[in-house]
């Protein structure tokens, strides 16, 4: 006689061991596909973060090279400046000597000094001064413009690091 509470019994249990045995399988394969998948975002982000890692690098390099041209224009600019306030300072001294002695001569060194004053307004160097004739500036207003450019002139000379 056939014990069909047994061989039911085997069935189920084989057939539950073929299923559990079929679902690991499965569940590995899919883990494994998983773990591929994975392994590839890592990879992918790696990449990413390299490729952002390098732009920042040379986002890095091209500031640094923009801050050190400026630096480098201010410094020509600064030398510049200094360059034209010792011009500047002779030029506005013997103007000061020449206002009622030598009337040619005075407005020779006015108009050079007038151009003078636009070169270092164009270098960025503002000098303060009274005039606003600059037909016939008086003394005491050259003077004023001579302490000015000299006060520019140590100014721009520490500045430059002479």
């Amino acid at each position: 006689m056939v014990d069909w509470a047994g061989l039911i019994s085997t069935l189920v249990f084989g057939f539950a061991a073929g299923m559990i045995t079929a679902w690991r399988k499965a569940s590995i394969e899919a883990t494994m596909i998983w773990v591929d998948d994975l392994r590839h975002r890592v990879e992918i982000m790696k990449g990413d973060r390299e490729k952002r890692q390098q732009l920042r690098h040379v986002k890095m390099d091209e500031d640094r090279a923009a801050e050190l041209k400026a630096a480098e224009e201010e410094r020509k600019r600064i030398r510049r400046a200094h360059l034209e306030l010792t011009k500047a300072l002779p030029i506005v001294n013997e103007a000061v000597k020449t206002w009622a002695t030598e009337p040619a001569r005075h407005r020779e060194l006015v108009s050079a000094l007038r151009a003078s004053l636009e070169r270092l307004s164009s270098n960025g160097v503002k000098v303060a001064h009274n005039i606003n004739d600059w037909r016939s500036p008086d003394k005491w207003d050259l003077q004023y413009l001579a302490k000015n450019i000299d006060t520019e002139t140590h100014k721009y000379a520490t500045l430059r690091g002479k």
